[in-house]
Parts: structure tokens; sequence; C-alpha cells
């Protein structure tokens, strides 16, 4: 196996969907989100160990992602929550995939190419309530609804619409749950009941329950990671990605001597470097070129020089024992020390969904409890 590797703790997926199941209560429903490969832990094996955690539906972004699932055997209500052409409307009838309606054109083709099987097809209708993105905006619901109810083979069981900013922007989110709350009932009235409505994501789920409405979408907290919740409101999730490598070069380097591509780095007195056979290609920020940390015999060593499609070097000088062989530790726990994806995140300058769903395809997933044992994938 490559000596670098993302360990993935489907126990821990399962703790943290349980997590919310505790936030929300058992009445509301949990739409797990494992698009984008569950973040990058492998949409499969994540699609699993929601399911035998209770969630009752899985989310996607692309009708690719849900066809995937289908194909490996996943029978699950599978909503798809991003844009897709009309022209893709026969993909969802035939895979059974659930469409979020954003227009009246794809509520037309999907409701033809379901007459056409004459079989009906489930949808949820996406609202946008100011995020300016996805979804019918609010104010032409009036005139849409009637010409949505006359179209045959199609059953509305819900209706979402994103936050723009729970946690920081409670004026403006208030605002949204009134547009969302209007448009439940619109909806309601000229469509039918709509059991599944859902406003809130990771971050509301955890600071704002107003807006937990009939279903919840935890989509980055299955995996141990939040984005801009307060410390008071952060939930006891466990991460569930690490990623880990070993030390395949030692190598001295001399004061004044550069490290890495554009002459970035000097090195300020004479050490020891490490390369590590990890880099930018595998999904690792170039962002953290002398930004970040490694974990090397439960030590916090300097990442020098400018991340490279392959590899990156680390200071090892503090820690004169480390052997070409041993781990290194980018992200996740060594000994006592961790790093965090929030810590990653903040050393790029970018967010905790970004760091996790760029990981790359030549990383090997090594998932450490799977009901069958570790497994590589």
């Amino acid at each position: 196996m490559r000596p670098a590797r993302l360990e993935i703790s489907l126990n821990a997926i399962t703790h943290n969907l349980g997590v919310v199941r505790s936030l929300v209560g058992d009445g509301v429903r949990v739409i797990a989100v494992v698009k984008a490969e569950a973040y990058g832990h492998g949409a499969l094996r994540a699609a699993h160990a929601c399911r035998r955690a209770g969630a009752d539906m899985l989310a996607v972004a692309l009708v690719e992602e849900g066809i995937a699932l289908r194909q490996q055997g996943i029978l699950t209500p599978i909503l798809v929550m991003g844009a897709f052409l009309p022209s893709q409307a026969q993909e969802f009838v035939a895979w059974r995939l659930t469409p979020a309606v954003m227009s009246l054109e794809q509520a037309t083709a999907l409701s033809a190419a379901a007459h056409r099987l004459r079989v009906e097809l489930s949808a949820h209708l996406k609202v946008d309530t100011g995020m300016s993105r996805g979804g019918l905006r609010h104010d032409s619901l009036r005139e849409l609804l009637p010409q949505l109810a006359a179209l045959p083979a199609l059953r509305y069981e819900g209706i979402m619409s994103h936050l723009a900013d729970p946690a920081n922007s409670a004026e403006f989110t208030d605002r949204q749950r009134e547009l969302f709350a209007d448009a439940v009932a619109q909806v309601t009235a000229v469509l039918g009941p709509v059991p599944y409505q859902h406003l809130a994501a990771s971050a509301a789920i955890c600071c704002r329950p107003d807006c937990h409405f009939t279903t919840v979408r935890p989509g980055n907290m299955l995996y141990g990671a939040l984005e801009d919740v307060p410390t008071e409101g952060r939930p006891p999730l466990r991460p569930a990605m690490a990623l880990k490598a070993c030390i395949a070069l030692l190598k001295p380097a001399l004061a004044g001597e550069v490290v890495s591509y554009g002459c970035t780095y000097r090195v300020p007195r004479d050490t020891t470097l490490a390369v590590v056979p990890v880099g930018y290609a595998d999904g690792y920020p170039r962002a953290l070129s002398s930004q970040a940390e490694a974990l090397v015999g439960g030590q916090r060593c300097p990442l020098v020089g400018r991340v490279c499609m392959d590899s990156v070097m680390v200071d090892v000088g503090g820690v004169p024992t480390c052997r070409v062989g041993d781990e290194v530790v980018l992200l996740g726990r060594q000994g006592e020390e961790t790093i965090t994806v929030e810590e990653l995140a903040r050393r790029a300058g970018t967010i905790t969904q970004e760091i996790m769903a760029r990981m790359g395809s030549r990383l090997p997933r090594v998932y450490m409890d799977d009901e069958q044992g570790t497994t590589d994938a």
C-alpha cells in the first residue's frame, strides 16, 4: 500500500448522526448528506453507516452521485439537491431518485418522464428564501404553484431551502425562516401535505432549533466538523477522518539553504528535513505552504516550503529519534497532540468542508471500524 492514507472511522459517523438525533429529537426526520463522496470520506461506506444509524433519507448534489449509489445497491430514498437540466428527467425516473425541483421547466420534464412510464415520482420543492442560488423565488410561488399542481405523476413529499449564515446573521436568518414558513403554508394549501420540511443544515441544527421544522439535513457535522458554531454551542462530535503518511526520506538542511519551489523558505538553522509523500494532487492544500504543522513522534513539527504536487517537507530537527518509515500525521491525533480539520481550514484560509471534500482519490481510504473489520478502498 502507498505510504499515505486516509483513515476513516465509520463509528464516528454513526456517533455523529446520533448526536444530531439528540439535538433534534425523535420526531424530526434526518436527511444525511453524502454528496462529494461524503465530503471525501467515501459515499458508499458513509451511506451504509448513516442508514445503520437511522437516517431517513440520503442526499447528494448530482444525479450521477445518486445513480452511483443505486448501482452499488443503496435502496434508501436519495434526494438530489443540486441543479439539473430538464433533459436529465428520465434518469430520475429510471433510478428512482428524488429531485429538488427548482423551476417549472424541470417539473414539466419530470412529470412527462414519469407519466410515460406510468409511475409516480416523489419530489421536493426547493424555494429560494434569500441566498439567490437554487430554488424557486419565494415571490413566484403564488403564480407557479397552481401550474405545478396541474402536472401529473409528481408527488411533492418535501419542501426545502438553504440558510445563508445561520450562526452569524440572526436577523437575516429570521427573515429566511419567516419566508420558509410562509412557503410551507402556501405549498400545503395547493399541493397538499409535505412531510419533509427542511431548512436547517449543520450549523442551524446546533444553534437555531427554531429552524428544525420536521426535517434536518446534516452535512459536515456528520463527519465531525463544524463551521462558525461558537464553542459553547458545539456538540460532542467525533472527527471521522485522519490523514497519515510515512517519512519517505530524511536529509540534512543547512542554515541559509532554501526549501522547495520558489525559494520562499530559507532554513534559519541547521536541521533535518523529512520528505513526506503527500501533496496538493492528493488534496492537501497548497495554501498550507509554510503555514501548517505535522505530528511526528507525538510532537508538532513545522511544514516548510511550498507544498508540492506529490510531497511536503517537514522540519523534524526537534525529533532526533525519528526514522524513515515513521508515521506522520497531517490531520488527526498522535499521542497527546491533535491537528483538527478546523485548524487546517483556518491556516489555509478556507472552510472545513473544502479541506475534507478535496482529499483525492489517490489516497487509499482505510475504514478502521467497518462491520467486516479494517478494510481498504
